[in-house]
């Protein structure tokens, strides 16, 4: 059987496979069951393909198999084993180690299925309360509370009172949908998914593309009974609110938008269900990359001895280059930037306690590591043993020690006594050290590197103290004090000549930016900025944006006298480069969104919006351009320009 932590991470890429698949492939298509299968089945063939050894199918005689076996690494060579003993010549490993990866990934699946039980908890208390009104077939409740209309199981979940006749038809009808088809059983799963697999977010993604198509099907199911599609769409927009927990089919999904887009989506041709068949070179590609290491095949579990050709054990080690790698770092006091001298470090791998290290009179630690080429994802981490500060564990993969690989770090820890300051990590650019005779040498050039660079983190973390006792209840989105950039949680996020601002698209001034968000709350969603990192742990530009990047289709009377259709064949593409304009119903702006331009070739229709109707996109717009590229019933938001 595979060890836990390889097969957690074939586990992850399977997932993560078959999520990009679906997402690249199948994901804008009309086929909504057949990517309900997908979703369900290869989301549980993931957990078995680690298992399958694909070189016991096929004997490694044929020739196909040898050109496969040729152009498809295995996965194994970028995942060296963590629990191989061979990595600790100097120091035999426990009788009994602590399996830490084993106690967090078994602690993630107790937190994990506690919150899904409180999901069935909260559920069986609104059954509880709820009156059922009918039992034919399916359970209809009604639920004397603001509730969004829900089906679990057998059972929908309606307050009466808050909507019309007409629109309980609709929304009963979505929900007998989910009950029919079964669509609890999918959500459920999903929920299992994130449950065995909480570290991985490729199951979450997975978890709430099941949720979006489930809700794609009964979408279409109720609007082949001939229902009004853009009085539905109105419905879903006016059904809005918060489930009380996230195992049902809820009537007004989060991906609102998408749904919308994909109602008016035309059907897929059925040709395009030849996508689906990519699935088969895709499934063997996987169980190819997944094959085991013939070398690791023939070592014995537990046992440091390897067999070779003449069949007698020989020590696994004895084998093996030697190599070599390094770890090191300095720590200091984050109140006083001094260094902590003398502070005992232990260097731990599979629970045993490797070496143990103590700090200079600089807070310089340093430490070589002998281990394999073979097993250079051995894990080790530090732990600080000091009474006057608070313990830090880091941990680190040895890496391809035949490179001289390196794990360096400066820290800035705070002391127990000290709540009022945090502590900080740097974990500069890798850079590697030549091998020389002596690795005393190795060791003086580390030290000299990381000294170099400590002029600067103190400085940083000098700015940041000041900047907290003379500001500390900043009110401004950017604050600038010194040469640095705070926002309101007073966090760095850059500094001045360094890190650039954008304000809707142009370059801006902080002072621009923060008298564009006078009135705005306290922080800025994500839809309001956007950051690019840097180099120097900050940021390299900041965006800020003051409209919405898509709105709604305006009401009708905004369009009169303020459209004007142009002519395609003598619009001068170039005014897009100065005037703002949307692109099937969403805005374009340099850094942020999508910011396309098409090309002139690909736009079917352009109209100019003006006065009132462009103000209603952007209050400080007089005008702005409206370009379709795709069919009418795909354009988010279309306005009704027949009624112009």
């Amino acid at each position: 059987m595979t060890e836990l932590p390889d097969y957690l991470i074939k586990l992850s890429v399977g997932l993560a496979v078959a999520y990009v698949f679906y997402f690249v492939v199948l994901r804008k298509l009309t086929f909504y069951t057949w990517n309900r299968w997908y979703l369900l089945l290869y989301s549980m063939l993931a957990f078995f393909i680690p298992f399958i050894d694909v070189s016991r199918l096929m004997p490694e005689g044929k020739l196909t198999y040898q050109r496969i076996d040729d152009s498809v690494p295995r996965l194994n060579h970028f995942l060296r084993q963590v629990y191989d003993e061979a990595a600790l010549a100097s120091s035999p490993a426990p009788e009994e180690p602590v399996d830490w990866l084993l106690i967090l990934f078994v602690l993630g699946i107790i937190v994990m299925t506690g919150r899904l039980c409180l999901n069935f908890y909260f559920y069986a208390r609104i059954k509880r309360e709820a009156q059922l009104v009918s039992d034919d077939g399916i359970m209809l409740y009604h639920v004397d509370r603001e509730i969004v209309p829900f089906s679990f199981g057998k059972a929908v979940f309606i307050n009466p009172t808050l909507h019309s006749e007409d629109d309980l038809e609709k929304i009963i009808l979505h929900e007998y949908v989910h009950v029919q088809q079964k669509h609890t059983f999918d959500n459920i799963w999903a929920e299992i998914l994130c449950i065995l697999n909480w570290y991985n977010p490729f199951a979450w993604l997975i978890r709430y593309s099941i949720r979006q198509n489930l809700e794609y099907i009964a979408d279409d199911q109720v609007l082949r009974h001939d229902i009004d599609i853009k009085k539905y769409q109105y419905l879903l927009l006016k059904v809005t609110g918060v489930p009380e927990y996230r195992l049902t089919n809820q009537f007004n999904f989060a991906s609102l938008k998408q749904r919308i887009i994909m109602m008016n989506k035309a059907r897929t041709p059925k040709i395009y269900l030849a996508r689906f068949l990519f699935l088969a070179p895709l499934i063997i590609t996987m169980l190819v990359a997944f094959r085991p290491d013939p070398d690791r095949q023939q070592m014995i579990s537990g046992n440091p001895f390897v067999l070779h050709g003449g069949g007698k054990p020989q020590p696994y080690l004895a084998q093996l280059n030697d190599s070599y790698g390094y770890c090191a770092g300095i720590i200091l006091d984050a109140a006083t930037r001094k260094p902590i001298v003398d502070a005992q470090i232990e260097l731990v791998t599979k629970g045993s306690v490797v070496k143990t290290l103590r700090t200079d009179r600089d807070g310089y630690y340093y430490s070589d590591l002998n281990a394999a080429p073979g097993n250079g994802r051995l894990l080790y981490s530090l732990k600080l043993l000091h009474p006057d500060y608070r313990d830090f564990v880091s941990e680190f993969h040895a890496g391809d020690f035949n490179s001289g690989y390196g794990r360096v770090s400066v820290r800035f820890l705070s002391a127990r006594k000290d709540s009022t300051v945090r502590g900080f990590y740097y974990a500069p650019n890798h850079q590697q050290f030549p091998k020389t005779a002596e690795s005393e040498q190795v060791n003086k050039n580390v030290k000299k590197y990381l000294t170099s660079l400590l002029p600067t983190y103190r400085a940083e973390i000098q700015l940041i103290a000041d900047f907290k006792k003379y500001h500390p209840f900043p009110k401004n989105v950017l604050t600038r004090f010194k040469n640095g950039y705070f926002d309101r949680s007073k966090e760095l996020v850059g500094y001045e000549g360094v890190t650039e601002l954008y304000l809707d698209g142009q370059k801006a001034t902080y002072e621009e930016v923060n008298e564009a968000f006078r009135s705005s709350p306290f922080l800025l969603s994500d839809t309001r900025v956007s950051k690019e990192w840097g180099g120097d742990h900050t940021f390299a530009k900041l965006k800020y944006l003051t409209f919405p990047l898509y709105k709604d289709a305006p009401p009708a009377h905004l369009l009169a006298g303020n459209v004007e259709i142009k002519d395609l064949s003598a619009f001068d593409i170039s005014v897009l480069d100065k005037d703002a304009y949307f692109l099937d119903g969403f805005r374009q702006v340099f850094g942020v969104g999508s910011n396309i331009k098409p090309a002139k070739n690909e736009i079917r229709r352009v109209v100019l919006f003006k006065g009132r109707l462009a103000r209603y996109y952007d209050p400080k717009l007089e005008k702005v351009w409206w370009i379709e590229t795709r069919p009418e019933n795909e354009v988010f938001g279309r306005p009704d320009l027949a009624k112009k």
